[in-house]
């Protein structure tokens, strides 16, 4: 389950309107400003989602981005045929050949 309690898979049965899990997230540098005030964790959750924003942005309309644990995170696309696309791209994930997609069932915006 989620951090959150609302449960998140792989499965390919019924899926939340247009999310998609990835996985094998590799971690986020060190930040070079020892006097940043942002936490570490903040630091890399905020980098990971901008990334994801910015890689998904090429299918479409990205609603969100969330990381839910340390190596995976919830993407959500504005509708199902971006997701597909996105899902069936040969390209490598931000550059990483070893990050996987899957649907999953999670809503960063539920109803």
């Amino acid at each position: 389950q989620s951090p959150q309690g609302r449960e998140w898979s792989s499965g390919p049965e019924v899926f939340s309107k247009c999310s998609l899990v990835v996985f094998n997230l590799p971690p986020v540098p060190p930040t070079s400003h020892p006097n940043s005030f942002e936490d570490s964790r903040e630091r890399e959750n905020r980098v990971v989602c901008e990334s994801l924003h910015t890689h998904f942005s090429q299918y479409g309309v990205v609603l969100g981005a969330k990381k839910v644990s340390a190596n995976s995170a919830i993407v959500q696309l504005s509708r199902r045929s971006e997701a597909e696309a996105a899902l069936r791209s040969p390209g490598a994930v931000l550059g990483n050949r070893f990050i996987k997609l899957d649907w999953a069932r999670y809503d960063l915006y539920p109803d």
